[in-house]
């Protein structure tokens, strides 16, 4: 997917509000509702929302997505809702984007035979609710809940040093610079684009609007599985600053 050059100039538009008249030349009013409200707590976000509605669906449920599906966190969220209401879903996580190319065959094929199993009574040929794609060894894995049996928690602590560890930090802090007419560019990771993943991020990390904490090298192999959580505090010189 290619964006529309004429939506360059609304892209850089300031301040975002006049984003709709440089791409259209005038008003756009529901573009004028979605900036007019940029509390997602704000009611016109939240009557919208259909998550806390999710745990009410007794339809079977199979849900398919991927390790760099820019939708993950969100459908894994629905999934544990759907779980603790006593309905876990059919789930396959994939080495997938949201658009990769390797999605379309094991998808297509997974959903035909969910749907021969509900309205044809076909046998299933899944041994367990969960299939995942653990990245680095190719191979899937079935498994009878998500985050796998098993799992525990690692706490890691950032330090005013750049180092990651397991320790207290002493407090102190990191400074950086950030400039909006500089953006720290998009690299890898989750995304819409046809081939999403990890890439060599060495050169971006030089940036002086990137901070890098780094733990010490691992002395054995680590499977990571579940969604991470962050608590950052930070100060900015501008009313407005986002964290990524």
């Amino acid at each position: 997917m290619r964006p529309d050059p004429a939506l360059n100039k609304a892209f850089d538009a300031l301040p975002l509000a006049e984003g709709d008249v440089a791409a259209t030349g005038h008003r756009v009013h529901w573009y004028q509702d979605w900036v007019g409200h940029e509390n997602l707590t704000d009611e016109f976000w939240t009557q919208q929302s259909h998550t806390a509605s999710v745990p009410e669906v007794t339809a079977p449920v199979y849900m398919i997505t991927g390790w760099y599906d820019i939708f993950l966190p969100w459908q894994l969220r629905n999934h544990a809702q759907l779980a603790a209401a006593g309905r876990p879903p059919r789930l396959t996580l994939g080495p997938w984007g949201h658009i990769s190319r390797g999605l379309g065959a094991p998808s297509v094929g997974e959903t035909v035979s969910f749907l021969r199993e509900h309205f044809a009574d076909a046998e299933s040929d899944r041994v367990a609710p969960i299939r995942a794609y653990l990245t680095g060894t190719e191979r899937w894995f079935d498994l009878a809940s998500w985050p796998p049996p098993g799992t525990r928690t690692e706490r890691l602590n950032l330090h005013d040093t750049g180092g990651l560890s397991p320790d207290p930090t002493a407090g102190g802090s990191t400074v950086h610079v950030y400039d909006p007419a500089d953006p720290t560019p998009a690299l890898g990771g989750p995304g819409l684009q046809a081939n999403p993943g990890p890439v060599d991020s060495t050169a971006h990390e030089r940036r002086g609007d990137v901070v890098v904490f780094r733990g010490d090298p691992l002395s054995e192999p680590v499977t990571v599985a579940g969604e991470p959580l962050a608590h950052i505090r930070f100060r900015s010189s501008q009313p407005s600053a986002d964290v990524s």
